[in-house]
């Protein structure tokens, strides 16, 4: 019974050993050793003890003794059997806890070297913290030093945005300039055109031109009264400028007054063919001289440049002036002779004259039409010659050259004019009041800038019928 116990006692405490630290366990494993090994010698000796008593049987049956000797012997021999099962598991555990030493000593060499690589570690953190100490500060100062660097960025840009509106400043003066020297260099092309030009035609060309189309205008009057006459032989329109006060005043606005009532009057004399032929050369040139001195297209627009060129004239060199007037009328009479408008003026002035002088063949129709179309022609031609010498006037920058074309009631002046019946009308070659204008002449407008004082000089006198030629044969005509 005892036995059993030490058995239970030892199995009971090789159990609690099987939760415990490896030197606890050992303990345990020693003193469950030392256990078996007493009961061991324990059971040894009972074995020798009964082994050397002989235990009588009575009566052929084995004696209670005997049988508790058995029952002993038993249980010592179920006991070896655990005590080697404990000492085969005892082996194992030694085993086992061999191999936890050597895995326990593995472990504290790791340990060990974990704890070196650790230290190494921190000693390496500890450097870390140190370069990191010394990179905070480095962070710092290129703070410190970024900031200084965003001032003087802001300041470039401030400068940069103040430099970009003074270059874009100067690029636009710079554009606007670049637009003025292009212009004075288009106008000094132009005028350099106009300079090479004036050198083209002399002041004797001119003065040709002007007799070409004194000529001109001559033949026209001529042509026009020769139609007139061999449509009408023998007799003289009823009509009469009475009939038609259109007509009337718009003759009066060209010849004046005292030519309008001489070609209403006296209709049946025989030199009022020659009157109409006149009236006319003197309607055409006054017609001519206005068709030379437009600016552009009638209207206000002419009014407004001569304006400006006299003022121009009056107050600059004239060079300056002369250049200014060969620069604009270049472009702005260029239209003059480019609308249909120009020839009907003319010829209706001139079929207006016709009207006034009572010649004009209302009722017949293909009388009307011949002479509409020699007017038309020959109004045609005049134009032709005036827009040649227009263009060789005023590219004449040298001088200010204009036709001539005394008014009508103008006194006489023989230094500036010529008589054309030769001073038979007058009895002094130096008086008399002009009736007519029958070949214009050709003048330079020159003007004294400090003085302020408009001179003009004569390059071909006019041509002019008194109006003593008539009133010696029509006492009615004033003289």
């Amino acid at each position: 019974m005892d036995l059993r116990a030490g058995t239970i006692q030892t199995t009971v405490g090789f159990s609690g050993a099987a939760g415990t630290s490896p030197s606890d366990a050992a303990s345990n494993r020693n003193m469950i050793r030392s256990n078996v090994d007493n009961h061991h010698k324990s059971d040894v000796h009972e074995r020798n003890s009964s082994s050397s008593i002989r235990v009588p049987s009575i009566g052929g049956a084995q004696s209670p003794v005997f049988k508790e000797s058995r029952v002993q012997h038993r249980i010592v021999a179920q006991n070896d059997g655990e005590i080697k099962k404990w000492q085969r598991s005892l082996q194992k555990k030694d085993a086992e806890i061999g191999q936890l030493k050597q895995s326990l000593q593995a472990r504290d060499g790791a340990v060990m070297s974990l704890t070196q690589s650790l230290q190494a570690k921190n000693g390496e953190i500890d450097n870390m913290k140190q370069d990191l100490h010394v990179k905070h500060s480095e962070i710092a100062r290129l703070h410190q030093d970024l900031q200084m660097v965003n001032e003087g960025n802001k300041k470039l840009q401030d400068n940069l945005r103040a430099t970009q509106a003074e270059v874009r400043r100067y690029t636009t003066q710079i554009a606007h300039n670049q637009e003025l020297l292009d212009s004075r260099r288009k106008e000094l092309q132009g005028t350099r055109a106009f300079l090479n030009t004036s050198g083209t035609h002399s002041g004797a060309d001119i003065v040709s031109m002007v007799k070409a189309l004194n000529a001109e205008i001559f033949q026209a009057a001529a042509s026009i009264t020769d139609t007139i006459v061999d449509s009408m032989t023998g007799q003289v329109s009823s009509r009469n400028g009475s009939t038609d006060p259109s007509a009337v005043t718009r003759i009066r606005e060209i010849l004046g007054e005292d030519p309008t009532m001489l070609l209403q009057c006296n209709m049946a004399t025989d030199d009022h063919i020659t009157l109409v032929q006149i009236a006319l050369q003197a309607g055409l040139n006054h017609l001519s001289g206005y068709v030379l001195g437009l600016w552009t297209y009638p209207g206000s627009a002419n009014q407004q440049l001569e304006q400006i060129f006299g003022g121009i004239r009056t107050e600059q060199e004239r060079v300056v002036s002369h250049t200014w007037r060969s620069l604009t009328k270049a472009w702005t009479k260029k239209v003059v002779y480019q609308v249909p408008e120009l020839h009907g003026h003319i010829a209706g002035a001139v079929k207006a004259l016709v009207i006034v002088a009572g010649r004009w063949p209302s009722e017949s129709p293909e009388t009307e039409t011949r002479i509409n179309n020699d007017i038309c022609g020959r109004v045609s031609i005049i134009i032709s010659h005036l827009q040649k010498l227009d263009e060789a006037m005023t590219g004449f920058t040298s001088m200010d050259l204009a036709l001539d074309i005394p008014a009508s009631g103008a006194n006489f002046d023989a230094r500036m004019m010529e008589d054309a019946d030769g001073g038979k009308s007058s009895h002094s070659s130096s008086s008399g009041t002009i009736l007519f204008t029958s070949e214009v002449g050709l003048k330079d407008m020159d003007t004294s800038v400090h003085g302020r004082k408009l001179e003009t000089s004569i390059l071909l006198r006019p041509k002019v019928v008194l109006r003593e030629v008539f009133s010696r044969q029509r006492p009615g005509i004033r003289s």
